[in-house]
């Protein structure tokens, strides 16, 4: 093959990948009844960074909006309203919030084990209007000592990636 004939088909492969691409901003909200103040759990950072691996890696452009610590509903209303404008004003199609329920009996949160996460409840919204798309929760499955770390929270973030990205390609809301 020739270096023009290898070279339109690079470009041609790029120019299909950013066609069916999507863009998302990803939005970790943190329920945790075990840490005081602003502190951000490194567990919800673990999961956001598995969850904006997942994306990248799939070939969508992505970006974070700040982890917000859940307080109250009308304090997390007002979060989700400064995300989707954000999101939109950013020039991103999707606004992908989930929110981590951690299990408030542990005594430290920032350890990097699956067993803090009780639930996650994911909810897809479509940036320009607002409108949801697409939303689910997730579990840890069988926590044990061998899953029980970064990878067990990796692996439990991917799966769960997994399922927002199918509900994002099922939705009437593609790209």
């Amino acid at each position: 093959m020739g270096r023009k004939k290898l070279l339109a088909l690079i470009i041609s492969l790029f120019i299909a990948q950013m066609c069916f691409a999507k863009s998302l901003s990803i939005q970790i909200v943190q329920n945790n009844n075990a840490v005081t103040g602003d502190t951000v759990c490194a567990v919800s950072q673990w999961v956001e960074q598995a969850v904006v691996d997942f994306f990248f890696e799939s070939g969508h452009i992505v970006t974070t909006s700040p982890v917000a610590i859940y307080s109250d509903s009308e304090e997390n209303k007002k979060n989700l309203m400064t995300a989707l404008k954000e999101t939109f004003l950013g020039g991103m199609d999707f606004l992908v919030r989930i929110e981590l329920d951690y299990n408030s009996e542990k005594d430290n949160p920032n350890l990097l084990l699956l067993d803090y996460i009780r639930t996650a409840r994911w909810t897809s919204y479509e940036s320009r209007t607002g409108k949801v798309i697409s939303s689910g929760e997730s579990r840890p499955e069988k926590i044990t000592l061998e899953n029980n770390n970064e990878q067990g929270i990796t692996t439990f973030a991917s799966i769960m990636a997994g399922n927002i990205s199918t509900g994002l390609i099922s939705s009437k809301g593609k790209k």
